[in-house]
């Protein structure tokens, strides 16, 4: 067979390699070698027999050329399933994995597949605190932006998160978020479409609320007109209209339960101008109240009307539930699994359920129970039966960590020098003074001061013997953070300025700051001890908790002053709070990390295992906020040690004693931040501080407040034996999602380097892609275009 020059051909031994003969021929005996120019640009003689003209190869029928052998190269089929895996929706696909910058934990995709699955356009996830909620969201919005290339992404959170989920976003998905307020918002979601470019934003809650006062068709605002109502006149407008935001993602969903609340009416208007919404929310729901209702009506609104069939579906599934434990306990019988779906099937809502009626004629034997992957299947059939699996996923600790941290608490009582309790005494009965004066009787704004001075006596007389503003300052930061929810800016700011005025009108002449920093009995047990732990544990690094920004900038004065580098960690700072963790892990002169209760939300320090508590908040919320920086997910250490200090015969002892040791706050979490929780804390500061009490009153009143709380999680375990029935997808999903990962069920970055080779050397003859000396180049530029 002879070619022209031109003539575009393929090796029979290798059909994935084509190119053009050059015109030039050899013979050798009587075989002829043509010579070809390969698309690699290389040159070669090659057998007649060996190659083929292309042409006539496209012409014939694909089934024909299978018949007759001649197939492509493994790296070809790579090649056009990787194309249809950028370009399609496959359903055992998961897009997301492998191209974040996280850990692998398998539970973190079951929300996932939940939503992917579902045809709601909103989902719950209600994960035990600590699971990666934050990290579960990025896996959906990069999913998403795989699947239904969205491009729009709004974050709603607590103001104190809106760092966290910037920082968040970047550092583990490459996303370049925007903080915003309601104005800004409005601007940027006026300007922006679903075909430009990305765009994510954070917002707090706070900030994005709509007013009091506003009605939807209200007159358009003039320009001077409070951002929140341009943006709630925005949302209104468009209500109807192509959405102006791909997914919302609502951190710490619970503060929308209340339907009456201004934060409830945002989450309502945002529904209405969204794709696809994520609730997040750790804290217990009580399913016999409206609550959930009200969150799942923002995931699903046209399933969940009426709170009176939401009861309805709840009785409903109480049968499937526990068809699906019987089911996963080894010793239940089929009897015991059959009568639990034979009542499900009475019900009016799953009557006409096939997957039920199938299980009724044929039901399992105790044989096939036998098997645990029956039993497994068993349970998951049930699981997707579930009238609230479509919405709701949650998991727990116990369910994914095998051994978890023990933790072990070191409370140490410390004795005041006269100087230091003659000021302790004189800052309360000041501030008690100050609130009858004026007939104010928030407790938190009275116990801030005397907070302050049990937490560091040195500190608070630095600051407020010497006229510092920065300790004004920290009580304003103190007071806004438990008024921000309130929405009462005008009490706000009342309450702010005359605290002001009192502090600065108010200094005592009696008391030199210089006497309490050369004799602090608090901070020479801290020394001490830190002396001792660095030489027992040379590579050890330790974080110490403090409520104030005063204390915490002495403490890193005196301790770099005797010798002890140390790191600051508090909010407003120029850096990130993830560069400065970062920089504490790194850098092996750093020992302690001095941080606020900016660090307590949205931080990992799982790398420590010592906690200092160098005061303690009353609220036993925020003390289980800070233990869980370092008992989370990726905590190495079998123990974790909290160690807390407080000084004796003050009001902190008593709490400590009477309310935080009680109600076992240190060693297991009391739950997640509930309103009445908070509630409770605040009553007692203002019984205990705008009341002339003895110690033993003060006891009885922190002894009620322990029962109360007592009650409460009561109340919360029993939520968590009754969430049983929101929970969705169980071990078998766990094994998919596993099985995924192992079996690179994913786009994967060799996948990626053959396409873009190929795309280059096929068309274009002669152009190549280099992989030798330059393959970390291109592995490193893949890999960031895929978080892109």
């Amino acid at each position: 067979m002879t070619w022209e020059r031109g003539t575009e051909v393929r090796r029979l031994d290798n059909p994935g390699k084509t190119g053009v003969t050059t015109g030039q021929v050899r013979n050798r005996g009587t075989l002829s070698y043509y010579g070809v120019r390969w698309q690699d640009a290389s040159n070669d003689y090659v057998a007649e027999d060996q190659i083929e003209e292309l042409n006539a190869i496209i012409s014939k029928d694909r089934f024909e050329l299978i018949e007759q052998g001649r197939y492509g190269r493994s790296e070809d089929l790579r090649r056009s399933l990787t194309h249809v895996h950028l370009s399609g929706r496959l359903a055992n696909l998961v897009y997301s994995m492998g191209v974040t910058n996280t850990d692998f934990y398998a539970h973190q995709y079951k929300p996932l597949l939940t939503m992917l699955e579902s045809p709601a356009d909103g989902l719950l996830i209600a994960d035990e605190v600590g699971l990666g909620k934050t990290i579960e969201a990025g896996i959906i919005w990069t999913e998403l932006r795989a699947r239904e290339d969205m491009r729009r992404l709004l974050i709603v959170c607590p103001a104190v998160l809106r760092e966290k989920w910037r920082d968040e976003l970047k550092l583990r998905f490459g996303i370049d978020a925007m903080i915003v307020d309601a104005r800004t918002l409005a601007d940027e979601m006026a300007h922006s479409s679903g075909a430009g470019a990305a765009k994510a934003w954070v917002a707090s809650y706070q900030a994005l609320r709509p007013p009091r006062n506003w009605r939807p068709g209200s007159e358009l605002p003039s320009r001077k007109a409070a951002g929140r109502q341009v943006l709630a006149q925005l949302l209104d407008e468009h209500a109807e209209d192509q959405p102006l935001v791909d997914l919302v993602v609502f951190d710490e969903a619970h503060y929308m339960r209340n339907p009456d609340s201004a934060v409830h009416r945002l989450g309502e208007m945002l529904q209405r101008v969204s794709h696809q919404r994520v609730l997040l929310s750790a804290t217990p729901i009580n399913l016999r109240n409206d609550d959930l209702f009200h969150l799942l009506q923002l995931c699903d609104p046209d399933h969940f009307q009426y709170p009176s069939s939401f009861q309805e579906l709840l009785l409903a599934n109480q049968p499937l539930v526990a068809a699906r434990d019987a089911a996963l306990n080894p010793t239940s019988s089929a009897e015991e699994i059959m009568s639990h779906v034979r009542q499900a099937s009475e019900s009016d809502l799953l009557r006409n359920s096939r997957q039920l009626a199938s299980l009724i004629a044929d039901p399992p034997s105790d044989d096939l129970l036998e098997r645990a992957d029956y039993r497994s299947e068993l349970a998951a059939g049930l699981e997707r039966i579930n009238l609230l699996g479509h919405v709701v996923t949650r998991t727990r600790k116990r369910d994914v960590q095998i051994e978890r941290p023990r933790r072990e608490v070191h409370p140490e009582r410390v004795l005041m020098t006269e100087a230091e309790r003659a000021f302790y005494e004189y800052v309360t009965e000041a501030t008690r003074e100050y609130a009858w004066r004026r007939g104010i009787s928030d407790g938190f704004l009275l116990a801030t001061p005397q907070r302050q001075v049990c937490s560091c006596p040195a500190a608070f007389a630095r600051a407020w013997l010497g006229g510092n503003e920065a300790l004004v300052e920290d009580l304003s930061e103190q007071i806004l953070e438990e008024y921000e929810e309130s929405g009462d800016e005008a009490e706000f700011d009342d309450i702010s300025v005359s605290l002001k005025e009192f502090l600065l009108t108010h200094r005592p002449r009696n008391f030199d700051p210089a006497v309490f920093e050369r004799s602090d009995s608090k901070l020479q047990r801290l020394v001490t001890e830190f002396e001792s732990y660095f030489a027992e544990h040379p590579e050890e690094k330790v974080i110490v908790f403090t409520s104030f920004r005063v204390t915490a900038q002495y403490l890193k004065d005196r301790l770099v002053s005797l010798g002890m580098p140390s790191l600051l960690l508090w909010g407003n700072m120029t850096e990130s709070k993830q560069d400065l963790i970062n920089e504490f892990r790194d850098r092996s002169d750093l020992r302690v990390l001095i941080a606020t209760e900016v660090a307590s939300e949205g931080v990992d320090l799982q790398f420590c295992r010592l906690l200092v508590n160098y005061d303690l908040p009353w609220n036993p919320m925020r003390v289980e906020q800070r233990i869980g920086r370092i008992d989370r997910l990726g905590q190495k250490a079998k123990v974790i040690h909290i160690w807390n200090l407080f000084y004796a015969e003050t009001i902190d002892e008593r709490i400590f004693g009477r309310l935080l040791v009680r109600l076992r706050v240190f060693e297991q979490a009391l739950g997640e931040p509930e309103p009445i929780i908070g509630e409770t804390i605040q009553k007692l500061e203002s019984h205990l501080l705008t009341n002339r009490l003895t110690p033993e009153q003060e006891e009885e009143e922190i002894q009620r407040t322990a029962q109360a709380l007592e009650n409460v999680r009561q109340r919360q375990e029993e939520l968590e034996r009754s969430a049983s029935q929101m929970m969705a997808h169980g071990g078998l999903v766990l094994e998919r999602i596993a099985a995924a990962q192992e079996l690179s069920r994913r786009v994967t970055e060799r996948d990626l380097i053959i396409y873009v080779r190929d795309f280059f050397e096929s068309p274009c003859c002669g152009t190549s892609l280099p992989t030798d000396g330059n393959r970390r180049r291109i592995r490193d530029s893949v890999a960031g275009n895929r978080c892109r």
